[in-house]
C-alpha cells in the first residue's frame, strides 16, 4: 500500500488534481491492527483514504455480537483461517472508533451488506469501493457517474415537478449507458468487465437545497419522509428505463433471472420486477450518491446528500502561489433563515438517519461524511456507529478541528468579524462561492 501510495506523488490529473486511492483491509485480516493505526502518522498514505471492510461471512451483525460479548475475531487471509491468535473484538473496535474520532480514518465498508444487496451476486463478488465510497465494485470495475441537480425540480410554489424528474432520469440513464459504449478504457480487463455488467452511477447533488426550497428541515422526520419518496421515485424510474433499454438493445451480458433474488431487486415495485422478468435489465446497477464536491459548488447547491456545511465559514484553497482563504456566508442562510440547519451543529444521528433512508433506494452505495462536534464523546460515537452499521454500506467521520488547515472552518459571528477585513468584497448571493466565473 505504501508503494502504491507513492505513485500518487508523481501522477497528477488534468489541472493538477491529485490521485485518489481507496486502500482497505478486511477486519479479520491478521495485519488489521497495524493497518488501522497507519494514518495516525500524517505523512503516511497521503494520497489514499483507508477503510476497514466487513467481509461476507463476518458482517456487521457478527462484529456487534463479538464486540458486546467480548469475543475474539479469528484471523483470516483470503478466506482461510491463519491459525494465529484471535483479536479482541472490543479492543479492536475501540481503536477503530478512537482513530476515526482523532483523524477521520479509518472508515468502515460493509462488504457483507453490499454483496447481499448486489444484483450480480451470482456472477462476481464485490471487493471494495472507489476512493469516495459511492460505488462497490467487482474486480476491474469502473465508475460511470452523473448527477441530478435536485433543487431544479422544485417549482416556485415549493412542489416537486415529478414529470420533469421522470423525463430527466430517463434521459440520464440512456446517456450514461451510451457513455459505457463509446468510452475508451485504460485496460482490456476494465473494458471487458464494464461492458459485461454495464454498471451505472446516476447520483444527485443539492439534496439539502431541495429540502430547504420545500420548507423542510434536514434533520426532521418530515424531511426524511420526503427524501424517502424522492429516492424511491428515482429508483423505480431508473430501473423502468433500464428495462426499456434492455428490450431495445439487450440486457447486460452477465444478466440472469437470478438478479431478481438480490436484496436490492426485492425493493423494486412489483410492476418493474415483472418487466425485468420479461425483458431483462440493461445495467447491473444504476444509482449512487457521489460527493459532488466541486460540481455542487459550480451549480451553487449543496453537495451530494450533505447538509449545508456552515452558515458562515472560512474556505481555504490552493493557488499557484500557495494557499489562500476567503470568508463565505452561505447563501442558504440568507434565503432560508427559518429552517436552515448546518453540519457544524447538527447531531450526528441526523446524518446517520438520512444516509439510512437514502441507502434503501441506492443499489451502489452512498458517499456520506458524518460530521462530529469537536467535543463529541467517543463512547456515544461507538454506540451510534454500531447501531447504524448494519443498514449502511459505508461510513466515515470528520470531527471539526481534528486536523490542521481544514478546507472549511465554521465561523460564529464574532469569528467572522475577526476574520473579515475591511476590504472584503460585499457578499453576492448570485455567486455564493466565487465559482461563477468558471
Amino acid at each position: 500500500m505504501q508503494m502504491i501510495d507513492r505513485v500518487g506523488d508523481v501522477l497528477r490529473g488534468g489541472g493538477g488534481r491529485r490521485l485518489a486511492l481507496m486502500l482497505a483491509l478486511n477486519i479479520n485480516h491478521p495485519d488489521v491492527s497495524e493497518f488501522i493505526n497507519v494514518k495516525l502518522n500524517r505523512e503516511e498514505l497521503t494520497n489514499a483514504n483507508v477503510s476497514i471492510v466487513l467481509p461476507t461471512g463476518y458482517g456487521a451483525d457478527e462484529l456487534i455480537r463479538d464486540v458486546k460479548a467480548g469475543n475474539d475475531i479469528a484471523p483470516m487471509h483470503r478466506g482461510t483461517p491463519t491459525g494465529g491468535p484471535g483479536m479482541d473484538a472490543a479492543e479492536l473496535w475501540e481503536t477503530i472508533v478512537h482513530n476515526a474520532w482523532t483523524s477521520g480514518e479509518p472508515g468502515v465498508l460493509n462488504g457483507a451488506l453490499a454483496n447481499e444487496q448486489s444484483n450480480i451476486f451470482y456472477h462476481k463478488p464485490l471487493v471494495c469501493t472507489n476512493p469516495c465510497g459511492e460505488i462497490w465494485l467487482e474486480e476491474y470495475g469502473s465508475c460511470c457517474l452523473g448527477a441530478l441537480v435536485l433543487s431544479r425540480f422544485v417549482n416556485e410554489s415549493g412542489d416537486t415537478d415529478w414529470d420533469a424528474l421522470d423525463r430527466v432520469v430517463r434521459i440520464a440513464v440512456r446517456f450514461l449507458d451510451n457513455v459505457l459504449t463509446v468510452n475508451d478504457y485504460p485496460l482490456t480487463e476494465i473494458s471487458e468487465n464494464s461492458r459485461e455488467v454495464r454498471r451505472l452511477g446516476l447520483g444527485v447533488m443539492g439534496l439539502h437545497t431541495y429540502l430547504l426550497k420545500k420548507g423542510l428541515k434536514y434533520s426532521s422526520k418530515s424531511g426524511r419522509n420526503e427524501v424517502d419518496n424522492l429516492f424511491q421515485f428515482i429508483k423505480n424510474t431508473a430501473y423502468d428505463e433500464s428495462t426499456t433499454l434492455a428490450a431495445e438493445k439487450g440486457s447486460f451480458p452477465a444478466y440472469s433471472p437470478q438478479l431478481l433474488d438480490s436484496g436490492f431487486a426485492k425493493t423494486l415495485k412489483r410492476g418493474i420486477r415483472s418487466k425485468i422478468r420479461t425483458h431483462g435489465l440493461r445495467n447491473a446497477a444504476l444509482l449512487t450518491v457521489a460527493p459532488t464536491g466541486t460540481t455542487g459548488m459550480v451549480h451553487g447547491v449543496t453537495t451530494g446528500i450533505e447538509p449545508v456545511m456552515s452558515a458562515r465559514y472560512l474556505r481555504r484553497y490552493n493557488t499557484e502561489e500557495g494557499q489562500d482563504s476567503a470568508v463565505v456566508e452561505d447563501w442558504h442562510s440568507i434565503a432560508y433563515p427559518d429552517h436552515i440547519e448546518d453540519a457544524s451543529n447538527m447531531h450526528p444521528e441526523a446524518h446517520f438517519k438520512m444516509q439510512e433512508v437514502v441507502q434503501m433506494h441506492v443499489d451502489n452505495a452512498v458517499s456520506k461524511t458524518i460530521n462530529l462536534p469537536k467535543d463529541f464523546p467517543k463512547e456515544e460515537l461507538s454506540d451510534l456507529w454500531l447501531k447504524y452499521l448494519p443498514v449502511i454500506k459505508g461510513s466515515t467521520f470528520y470531527r471539526w478541528g481534528s486536523r490542521d488547515n481544514e478546507p472549511i472552518q465554521p465561523l460564529g459571528p464574532a469569528e467572522v468579524a475577526e476574520e473579515v477585513a475591511d476590504d472584503l468584497a460585499p457578499f453576492d448571493p448570485s455567486c455564493p462561492d466565487g465559482s461563477c466565473e468558471v
